[in-house]
């Protein structure tokens, strides 16, 4: 299945919103039920979507494949934004456009893309068995190791480089391909969604209704 990264990013939204939801209450039976529904619909379709996102192992639990999902955005929009500004360079751009500016933020794409590789292998070696300080058959370090990923993707615009990348990006009006990529990778880099925590807190939420409603 060919990767969508707008139709991503719009699904980690969404997840972000009904998982937000959920964990805050108040909503009918009915609406805990469609948004239930719609997290797995979701979470359905991005499987497909990064089964060929090249890490060579499948997806380990709900939280990695929303990371996954992130990695892939900002992977696939890295790729994007270096070939707009070769498209924007090429166009022999006048001494106002500050070209050179341009070939700076094209210089700072390699340090981005390591450091989403640096990010990714902070989990990677607990899902291929590789050895790690942490004992890699552990489900708790695995989720710890996967927790810090999470952090450290998060921090990733706090590498001045990085940042002076994604904030010019989007307010260049006048190329909508740079706006969007950037506002894409900022998109994965904050996206907060805790699945696992949501269905428990759902579970235990039911439990304790129908128990109160047995009695």
């Amino acid at each position: 299945m060919r990767f969508h990264s707008q139709l991503a990013t719009n699904a980690l939204q969404r997840l972000e919103r009904l998982t937000t939801g959920l964990s805050t209450g108040g909503l009918s039976r009915l609406a805990v039920a469609q948004s239930v529904n719609a997290i797995d619909s979701i979470t359905a379709d991005l499987k497909r979507q990064v089964v060929n996102d090249g890490l060579g192992v499948p997806v380990g639990s709900e939280e990695e494949l929303v990371f996954r999902t992130a990695r892939m955005i900002i992977d696939t929009q890295l790729g994007d934004l270096e070939q707009a500004l070769h498209r924007i360079l090429a166009a022999h751009l006048p001494a106002t456009a500050k070209p050179d500016m341009w070939r700076g933020l094209l210089k700072t794409l390699p340090l981005a893309k390591a450091e989403l590789w640096r990010v990714t292998r902070i989990w990677l070696p607990y899902r291929r068995g590789e050895p790690t300080i942490l004992d890699p058959s552990h489900p708790a370090a695995y989720k710890l190791a996967l927790r810090s990923a999470f952090e450290e993707l998060d921090r990733m615009d706090d590498i001045p480089e990085v940042e002076r990348v994604l904030y010019r990006g989007i307010a260049a009006a006048r190329w909508p391909d740079v706006v969007s990529a950037c506002e894409q990778i900022l998109v994965a880099m904050h996206v907060r969604v805790d699945i696992d925590a949501t269905r428990r807190i759902w579970t235990a939420r039911s439990q304790w209704a129908h128990a109160v409603g047995s009695r």
